[in-house]
């Protein structure tokens, strides 16, 4: 019996090891749209804005942008492959969420392609309206940098194929079997925080959130706040997955079970005309996978 769960242990251990971050999970808006969620963007700002403080009051390096971003990023995500957002988001008692993981769209998968899904699956967190995955921290503020210093060296090109190639690899395909096109626009936000850091207007209307002052020394001059870059586009049942032919039927078997729920109320499920409009404009070019075609509203005519 010893020798088995040995086994069992560094079958699973294995699975672990071979995902490179902790945002190499998947995660379910399709279930519980019925159950409440306190509006966590509060406490993500406090949390936030706590960390680019500190690492602003601590910065003794001179007027250098992208190593003061570095720092802001380590600050608040670390600098390593798991990401404190993420984990905090997932633990903290301050924000309220719901684990689909015993009922969710992937359940069925045979194992092999499916354990990790299960493994690593996000629970469902809340920010105003919007419902989304707790893994999309990570994909903002890791990847969102990533995206930020290859844009930089390489230019925008280089820096969205590098994000589409993590889907078809080892943040995706490779290892969960799912191209998240909600992570790509995640990561994409990402880009636009770590902008945003020392760029006026790249939040419309918005200053940038740190300034040099005439000593060379950084301060803050407004506060980060999670609602400019969350929207409709990272749920996951608004901006939908792409599937290998493999899993594909699977997964929509499971997805359709929830058409009485969706005939119930078809308000949980839906995102406004003129909103999609906006985002499908935002993130064209961005490599989005058939992202609309397993919305409820068009699978449960």
């Amino acid at each position: 019996m010893k020798t088995d769960l040995r086994v069992l242990l560094l079958f699973f251990g294995g699975i672990l090891a071979s995902i490179p971050s902790s945002y190499a999970s998947e995660t379910d808006q399709y279930h519980d749209r019925t159950v409440a969620l306190r509006d966590s963007r509060d406490v993500i700002n406090d949390r936030v804005n706590k960390r680019i403080r500190k690492a602003v009051d601590e910065w003794r390096g001179g007027v250098d942008f992208l190593k003061l971003a570095a720092a802001i990023r380590k600050s608040v995500d670390g600098a390593g492959i798991w990401g404190r957002m993420t984990f905090w988001s997932k633990t903290s008692g301050d924000v309220d969420r719901v684990n689909t993981i015993k009922h969710s769209i992937y359940r069925s998968l045979p194992a092999v392609k499916g354990a990790r899904v299960f493994l690593l699956s996000s629970p469902t967190i809340r920010v105003n309206e919007t419902r989304f995955g707790t893994d999309k921290f990570s994909h903002m503020f890791s990847q969102g940098w990533n995206y930020f210093v290859v844009a930089r060296q390489h230019g925008m090109e280089t820096a969205l194929r590098g994000g589409i190639e993590s889907e078809e690899g080892a943040l995706g395909l490779a290892t969960t079997g799912v191209f998240s096109n909600a992570d790509l626009a995640a990561n994409f936000e990402g880009f636009r925080f770590y902008r945003s850091l020392f760029e006026d207007g790249v939040i419309p209307g918005k200053p940038a959130l740190v300034k040099w002052n005439s000593a060379g020394t950084p301060v803050v001059q407004r506060d980060f706040d999670i609602n400019d870059h969350v929207n409709a586009y990272w749920d996951e049942s608004i901006n939908t997955s792409f599937y290998p032919q493999s899993t594909e039927a699977l997964i929509l078997e499971n997805i359709l079970k929830l058409c009485p729920e969706y005939y119930a109320r078809p308000e949980l499920f839906a995102i406004d005309p003129d909103l999609d409009e906006e985002l499908s404009a935002r993130y064209a070019g961005l490599g989005f996978r058939q992202y609309k075609t397993k919305r409820l509203q068009n699978l449960c005519m």
